[in-house]
């Protein structure tokens, strides 16, 4: 299928820098490993000098008219398989490096969330649980109200600056710090809409080795230079 690459004009696009987390919510003791993961992930890289600076988008992709494009009330680009996504993504805006956004990348997105939640009146354990332990309460999943069991339009149910939590599964890069792997793998962030929201929360991240595989509830997730 022949892609028309689309510049984004910027509605649906965030900024996220870790170097700017600030609150109580930091000193949050991980339950979860993938709270854990994200935690130690922050703190490393800090004590490093090196959180990374991107933007990224807060809809899920679509296609219209043969272009990609991020706006609401459409139908997310489900169906296809990884090397298509990081050839799309990297083609979408090469001028600011845009590319398939990469494990450490999302956990600082959600950490954002973690912050935006918090600072919207939730409580620390709340922030922390919605996104990395039970989602129920911030996105599109089995048995939650937004679900109902079906596939909804990009740019549903927006919460904590973002649309689209849960709802599809989320196609991620490895890190660029990371050797590359005999036999690649890719990175699958979330659940979509018909998993349950404690098995598949917006913070899990998890390996997939079938890279060719066309996935038909998953979207690649973009990243771009600041």
């Amino acid at each position: 299928m022949s892609i028309e690459m689309k510049v984004p004009e910027n509605t649906f696009e965030i900024r996220v820098d870790p170097n700017t987390f600030h609150g109580d919510w930091l000193n949050h003791k991980p339950i979860s490993c993938a709270e854990e993961v994200a935690i130690k992930t922050y703190k490393r890289d800090k004590r490093r000098g090196e959180l990374p600076t991107f933007s990224c988008m807060t809809v899920d992709p679509a296609i219209k008219d043969g272009k990609l494009v991020y706006e609401k009330g459409l139908k997310p680009a489900i169906g296809f398989n990884y090397p298509f996504w990081k050839r799309i993504l990297r083609e979408f805006d090469p001028t600011r490096n845009s590319r398939m956004m990469s494990k450490t990348e999302y956990i600082y997105r959600n950490m954002l969330i973690v912050q935006n939640l918090f600072e919207a009146g939730w409580s620390v354990e709340d922030s922390w649980k919605a996104v990395f332990r039970d989602s129920k309460e911030i996105g599109v999943f089995r048995h939650t109200i937004q679900g109902n069991y079906k596939m909804q339009p990009t740019g549903s149910y927006q919460i904590g600056g973002f649309y689209d939590l849960g709802n599809t599964r989320k196609l991620l890069s490895r890190d660029f710090f990371q050797k590359r792997p005999k036999v690649e793998k890719i990175y699958i962030g979330g659940g979509c809409y018909d998993n349950l929201s404690g098995l598949h929360p917006v913070g899990l991240v998890q390996e997939f080795a079938m890279v060719n595989t066309e996935l038909c509830v998953a979207v690649g997730m973009i990243a771009l230079d600041a």
